[in-house]
């Protein structure tokens, strides 16, 4: 059986930057359509809509910095609404909670303080929204 944990701590300890970035953009990719879906019926939202999408893109683009991305999140995540409680908001806008989370992982990840713990965090809660959307498509599971 392969540890998912110790893979990523090794793969977070030796791969170039390169690397992490792009696992960070596609564990954030993957939340991206469900963040805008989930905001797009809220009004007045555009600018977290914005954010959002400016930050997917830096991830993106290795060329660009994410030095300053894990404190732009954090900023910006203490004024949203879906986080003005402990537990998170229910309904459609889980998914964007959801999203901005892996968001804050992927910051968390490509700071300059990170650690392996960091890219194990952020594995987790990228495969954590990845479940929480196919318990929700699967119309067959009981619970």
């Amino acid at each position: 059986m392969v540890d998912i944990q110790a893979e990523v701590s090794a793969f977070a300890t030796t791969a170039p930057r390169a690397a992490l970035r792009l696992f960070a953009a596609s564990g954030v990719e993957r939340g991206a359509a469900c963040y805008f879906w989930a905001i797009s019926t809220q009004p007045g939202r555009e600018s977290d809509r914005d954010f959002y999408l400016s930050r997917l893109e830096r991830l993106w683009q290795l060329d660009r910095s994410c030095d300053d991305l894990e404190r732009d999140v954090r900023d910006w995540t203490a004024r949203l609404p879906e986080f003005a409680t402990d537990s998170g908001p229910g309904g459609i806008l889980r998914y964007a909670f959801e999203a901005v989370l892996c968001l804050q992982a992927a910051g968390a990840l490509l700071s300059t303080t990170a650690a392996p713990d960091d890219a194990r965090h952020a594995s987790n809660t990228f495969l954590g929204f990845a479940d929480i959307l196919d318990s929700a498509e699967n119309p067959f599971d009981p619970t």
